[in-house]
């Protein structure tokens, strides 16, 4: 299988979600949800740390790249086709070979507890499975961080294991890590 020659769609539309690869331009938008939560992204997220609006666009124009290169498979979440941007999620780490990636993601704090991530998160897998054809995707998470296992665990991720003192957090010291993965069932990899 060749990932440049597959046909990924810019654009998912799920019930209330829409979920669009960014471009030039988008890193506005996403700086302001970013700045509005840095306070809960920090820590989890490591570049949440020492974050700077430009850091916003550069991130929009190499996930664009990436895109067309089926390095990463980055998209950013937003309330209906013109609403408010609501986070980001993406596939990355792939092994095209053993059909596996990893899949993250993070929500802007005023929109939590609303099931957005987790429809993002279930149409992000499906299309991992049916269009990139792969066999496994995993959420990999701080034990800590529960907002995220619950993300997880709604959409039928299983806890496969918690890695012990697998990484330092943003503030230097080891986290134990949760390994959630699923598993594409009753399909063989194909040549």
């Amino acid at each position: 299988m060749e990932p440049l020659l597959l046909d990924v769609p810019r654009e998912i539309c799920t019930a209330r979600p829409v979920l669009r690869v960014p471009t030039a331009g988008d890193g506005d938008m996403v700086a302001r949800s970013a700045l509005a939560s840095l306070a809960e992204l920090k820590p989890w997220m490591p570049w949440a740390t020492d974050y700077k609006a430009e850091s916003a666009e550069i991130w929009c124009r190499k996930s664009a790249g990436q895109f067309i290169l089926r390095e990463q498979i980055q998209f950013m979440a937003l309330l209906g086709a013109a609403g408010g941007h609501l986070g980001n999620l993406g596939l990355f780490a792939f092994d095209w070979s053993a059909r596996k990636c990893e899949l993250g993601y993070w929500l802007a704090t005023p929109h939590h507890g609303h099931g957005y991530m987790t429809e993002a998160v279930n149409a992000v897998t499906k299309l991992a499975f049916d269009v990139l054809g792969m066999m496994r995707v995993e959420i990999d998470c701080d034990v800590r961080n529960q907002p995220s296992r619950r993300v997880a665990e709604r959409c039928g991720y299983a806890l496969e294991g918690i890695l012990k003192n697998i990484r330092l957090d943003t503030a230097g010291k080891p986290y134990d890590s949760c390994v959630y993965a699923k598993i594409r069932e009753g399909k063989q990899i194909l040549d």
